[in-house]
């Protein structure tokens, strides 16, 4: 079986000229490392914070959920048992409010700290 060599035009779009290495440059990003953003990345930047309100949302949803599941249960019946239950459900939605802020912020924070630092030179997005 024969190897063909491959010819310019069917390089991938990553290669570089010149660069040598079989699979292109390390980091096929470099080509948008640029600090200017367009409008297309403001309209991501935007997107991203707003999925971020409607997360917490969701998670705000899923804490009253829980909450009041728990409370409707604790007034329903009278057993101990399913009191028990009722206070469980209301530490669920307790535990679930903590997750949502901390992710809420851990995300809003990840955000203003790439809109507000330069490009990493690695091309690696800036993650907490």
């Amino acid at each position: 079986m024969t190897t063909r060599k491959q010819g310019a035009h069917e390089r991938s779009p990553y290669a570089r000229a010149g660069a040598g290495e079989r699979n292109g440059p390390a980091n096929p990003y470099e080509r948008f490392m640029n600090t200017e953003m367009i409008l297309r990345d403001q309209l991501a930047v935007d997107r991203t914070i707003l999925a971020n309100e409607r997360t917490l949302l969701a998670y705000i949803r899923t804490v009253l959920a829980l909450v009041l599941a728990g409370a409707t249960v604790m007034r329903l019946f009278e057993d101990p048992s399913l009191n028990t239950l009722g206070w469980a459900l209301m530490a669920c939605g307790a535990v679930v409010a903590g997750v949502g802020v901390w992710r809420t912020v851990r995300v809003a924070r990840s955000v203003r700290r790439a809109l507000s630092e330069p490009p990493r030179a690695d091309g690696e997005p800036h993650y907490d």
